[in-house]
């Protein structure tokens, strides 16, 4: 069964936050007990407790308060970090290093730069360095020379400790350190 509308007791004292979007109702209960009730933005899932005092009552509230605005402070800090402007330039090499029984290592060189949050990337083969091949397991380099396939846009994700663009549903792409990276492979 979904709830759609929200239960508000009757005689309750409406307080709402400017920023958050909480509401608070404040009452007292059938056997005169301190309770309040209370809902975070659009949600019509209530929070309700009773009290001892007044006073815990006040507190738990300044509590609820605090941790919402908490949580609006770190949201809008994650999304400025997301939406922060990028150092990727064109020439810039990133890899990709992913999978389960084997290592699939993929680089990618940065073509161009549309916006502050975007870059044109452009696949690169990946040869084993120096002819380095052991049994089904090698060390990658990127050979920017070597395109495969098209261009393709993609947002950099500034939000980590390090620059990232997420390729697909299985690989992000970091910048190259310009070590060899191990590669392996599967029958």
């Amino acid at each position: 069964m979904t709830i759609t509308a929200r239960a508000i007791p009757e005689n309750s004292t409406k307080i709402a936050m400017k920023s958050g979007g909480a509401e608070f109702h404040i009452y007292e209960d059938g056997k005169g007990r301190p309770c309040v009730v209370y809902y975070r933005g659009k949600s019509s899932k209530m929070n309700a407790f009773y009290f001892k005092t007044e006073e815990r009552r006040a507190s738990h509230i300044e509590g609820v308060i605090k941790n919402i605005t908490a949580a609006e402070k770190r949201k809008a800090e994650e999304r400025a970090a997301r939406n922060k402007a990028h150092n990727m330039e064109p020439g810039l090499i990133l890899y990709t290093s992913w999978g389960y029984d084997q290592t699939n290592v993929e680089f990618y060189q940065v073509v161009e730069v549309p916006s502050r949050c975007y870059v044109i990337l452009q696949q690169i083969s990946a040869p084993l360095a120096r002819g380095e091949e052991s049994f089904m397991s090698g060390n990658s380099v990127p050979n920017p020379e070597n395109k495969i396939g098209e261009p393709f846009r993609r947002k950099v994700n500034m939000s980590g400790s390090r620059p990232s663009v997420k390729i697909d549903n299985v690989a992000t792409a970091w910048i190259w350190d310009g070590k060899e990276k191990h590669t392996s492979w599967y029958a």
